[in-house]
């Protein structure tokens, strides 16, 4: 995980190494204010995050947590695992609270975390696109199938089965 701390009213933003190296970033490359980190945040993402920010700033909400992708550097960000590199957009989940008031609606520091989330949000992907696959599979499927579970209890029937054992809907 990687963190920040953003100095409201200087606007400046301190980040660890580690942000900036999920995203495959030397030191420095980020400029080191929340516009330097939120021009990564892909534009699809931007609005729902400046809306949580702007919510937690004005307590509305006392924290915020999001998942969104971040664009990784142009030669490439550290797959996990080690070996190799991927270039474009790597998913990021954030959260944060503002940790400090200077008064009553005078936010003075907000502060939070980014972890790397990427391989996994790959792999619910993956496995959504799976399980499409077999729905359809099974839906087109001239063969009848039932699925039952550990009792005995028909749970499922495509319309094969259906039309075989002759039920109608």
């Amino acid at each position: 995980d990687g963190y920040w701390d953003w100095h409201i009213p200087t606007g400046e933003l301190l980040h660890s190494p580690r942000l900036t190296e999920m995203l495959g970033y030397q030191a420095g490359e980020i400029p080191p204010t929340l516009e330097g980190l939120t021009q990564l945040i892909h534009g699809d993402d931007t609005p729902a995050v400046s809306q949580l920010i702007e919510d937690c700033l004005t307590g509305r909400v006392p924290a915020f947590e999001i998942q969104f992708l971040m664009r990784t550097h142009p030669e490439g960000s550290p797959l996990e695992g080690g070996g190799g590199c991927q270039q474009g957009w790597r998913w990021v989940l954030s959260r944060g609270k503002v940790t400090s008031w200077m008064g009553p609606g005078q936010p003075e520091w907000m502060s939070g975390t980014h972890s790397d989330i990427d391989q996994r949000r790959r792999t619910e992907e993956a496995l959504t696109l799976a399980q499409q696959r077999q729905a359809l599979l099974v839906e087109q499927m001239p063969l009848g199938m039932i699925e039952s579970d550990l009792e005995g209890h028909v749970t499922s029937l495509n319309p094969a089965a259906e039309q075989i054992l002759g039920y109608t809907c």
